[in-house]
């Protein structure tokens, strides 16, 4: 058993002994070979610079595809993968050449990495001076209030914005919508930013976003006994109607209830409204700012014609 055990500790360790044999060579075979030179080609996106708002540059090419050679550790920097290049529209008569002493362009790559080639070698572009019409800005924004609490004022940054783009483009354009965006179950003001969304590349906003506020208030219900009043009736025609008052009842926010007076909701019933019937209808005609929800517990009156 002796035996048995020493031969089994052997083996155990000859096994471990070879994995970190074999993980250190594989590590060896990694150095080696990261050590070497490569060719490579990367993407780098074109951007154009000092391009007023009021002018758009139009461009068949926004990638160039360079060939850079350098040893496998520098060809794998991740930010190899999200290069960008500017092009100052003022200094570049629309068009671009490559120059391999261009300050800025060797500043893209370290100095283990030597450019080898660039395709294309040239960008022509046009910056042309776009058309600009103001429309409005169209919210959609949905704020959802807790039970018992209401929205008492909303407002934006801005109501309207510019957009500039060849005539026969922002002619189609009547409004800018923001994005989306959901709130609910809401018992506090909110507030913040939303960006505007313009669905079409070759159109510029003046703004790319709008600031929005909703104040949110504890709500109450209220409730107020109002004369009906009667229009339209003719001045040789008497009426007469039944009841003469009614109920109603509405929702405020807490910090206005105690303002609101009867004098400031009115309701009525309209002569024209006569038909076979002896009922008419009860109409609100106006109520305070800030209330809502306003309801008269009693739909209709019956009525009298009194010769």
């Amino acid at each position: 058993m002796k035996y048995k055990n020493g031969y089994s500790y052997i083996l155990k360790k000859s096994s471990r002994a070879f994995t970190v044999a074999l993980l250190a060579s594989f590590f060896i075979w990694v150095l080696i070979n990261l050590s070497k030179t490569y060719e490579k080609t990367v993407k780098v996106k074109v951007l154009y610079d000092n391009v007023s708002d009021s002018n758009l540059v139009k461009s068949t090419d926004s990638v160039l595809h360079i060939k850079i050679y350098g040893s496998g550790f520098s060809l794998l920097n991740k930010e190899l993968e999200k290069l960008e290049y500017s092009i100052d529209t003022q200094n570049n008569n629309n068009q671009w050449n490559w120059n391999i002493n261009d300050y800025q362009f060797k500043a893209l790559f370290p100095n283990s990495i030597k450019v080898l080639d660039v395709d294309p070698k040239q960008l022509n572009f046009e910056v042309t001076t776009l058309a600009k019409k103001k429309v409005p800005v169209k919210s959609q924004i949905r704020v959802r209030s807790k039970l018992g609490y209401g929205i008492t004022n909303s407002s934006f940054s801005i109501d309207s914005v510019l957009v500039y783009g060849e005539s026969s483009v922002i002619n189609n354009i009547s409004e800018i919508e923001t994005d989306s965006l959901k709130f609910d179950d809401v018992f506090e003001s909110i507030s913040g930013e939303v960006l505007l969304k313009s669905e079409n590349n070759n159109v510029k906003l003046e703004h790319l976003s709008v600031k929005y506020t909703y104040n949110i208030e504890s709500f109450t219900q209220g409730a107020f006994q109002l004369a009906i009043q009667i229009k339209n009736v003719p001045k040789d025609k008497k009426i007469t109607i039944f009841p003469k008052q009614v109920n109603i009842q509405f929702q405020s926010p807490l910090s206005l209830f105690s303002s609101y007076r009867e004098e400031g909701f009115g309701v009525y019933v309209d002569y024209n409204d006569m038909n076979n019937s002896n009922i008419l209808p009860i109409h609100i005609e106006y109520t305070p700012e800030g209330v809502r929800s306003v309801k008269v517990l009693k739909k209709s009156v019956t009525y009298l014609l009194i010769e």
